[in-house]
């Protein structure tokens, strides 16, 4: 990269960081709050305001157990420069998303690295200069669950882009904003072969199955079935947490590959739709800590390289 590319991607961060506080401001969010509620009003939506008002009180009763826990910021600057590593030149790096059932509008990224290659997978012709369309594969399209067949993409990369060095997978709702070479090698400093970011609120499932039911979000019967599961196999408290939004995988690392397919096989039989709860325990089930996996951060919706709008 060249001084003044470096320059241009460093003033798309702060911009970026910038907006990001913006969209976070509590004039924002109360706005948000407003329109959400008037657009239900005007629908005569009343099951869309019941769910809104059912989130507004799950946060508040949140908020109230367990106070103090509010989102930092992602890294500060210096461990931001510290974290830069930069992958061969000839490595071969997929970023791809996958959206069914219309559950995200995709955005093309503000920068897209030069040799990248951007894939979608949708139930639909996406759009876009940059997004490649792909097909899902008809074995998983008999899923005929559209989070199961969003799941099984983010955590199969090894599966449907053989040829690739390393994958980034990116929720739908993400926009890549600058460039992501300096996170790729970030899956090689684990233990794990793969990098995600820090949950952004919480260290606990526990609390994170709690915080999930009031919030009205997966299969509360079997939300509670899977962590009482756990707390009878002994999984600690605390053990820490990671968010599902944006993971980077070495393609060519096997304990990668068998430590997804394991995530898939815990999440499948679940059956709670709630993919980060499965995950720490899977973790401590094959004697890997939280601190083993790459951190791409420690809060994804504040990290300068990406914009995530809220579903």
């Amino acid at each position: 990269m060249t001084g003044l590319e470096y320059k241009l991607m460093k003033s798309l961060e702060e911009l970026n960081l910038k907006y990001i506080d913006l969209q976070n401001s509590k004039q924002m969010r109360v706005g948000r709050n407003v329109l959400s509620i008037k657009n239900a009003i005007k629908k005569l939506s009343f099951s869309e305001i019941i769910l809104i008002l059912k989130k507004r009180r799950g946060q508040k009763l949140i908020e109230k157990k367990y106070p103090g826990k509010r989102p930092g910021d992602n890294l500060k600057i210096e461990d931001r420069t510290k974290n830069i590593c930069h992958i061969k030149s000839h490595a071969r790096v997929v970023v791809y998303t996958c959206i069914v059932g219309g559950y995200d509008n995709l955005n093309d990224p503000i920068f897209a690295n030069d040799g990248y290659d951007f894939f979608v997978f949708s139930d639909k012709k996406i759009v876009s200069n940059i997004w490649k369309n792909r097909e899902i594969p008809q074995d998983i399209k008999r899923l005929k669950d559209n989070t199961l067949i969003n799941r099984y993409l983010k955590m199969h990369p090894f599966d449907v882009f053989p040829e690739y060095d390393y994958a980034i997978y990116i929720d739908g709702n993400v926009s890549v904003i600058s460039d992501l070479s300096p996170l790729i090698c970030i899956a090689d400093k684990g233990k794990t072969g793969f990098a995600m970011h820090k949950h952004v609120l919480r260290d606990c499932i526990y609390e994170e199955a709690e915080a999930c039911i009031l919030y009205g979000k997966g299969n509360k019967k079997r939300l509670k079935e899977q962590v009482d599961k756990y707390k009878q196999d002994k999984f600690p408290q605390n053990y820490g947490m990671l968010e599902a939004t944006v993971i980077i995988f070495n393609l060519k690392n096997n304990e990668c590959q068998t430590l997804m397919s394991k995530w898939w096989e815990e999440f499948l039989k679940s059956d709670s739709k709630r993919d980060q709860i499965a995950l720490p325990y899977i973790l401590w089930k094959n004697k890997y800590k939280i601190s083993d996996v790459g951190c791409l951060g420690n809060n994804v919706y504040k990290n300068p390289k990406f914009q995530v709008e809220s579903h």
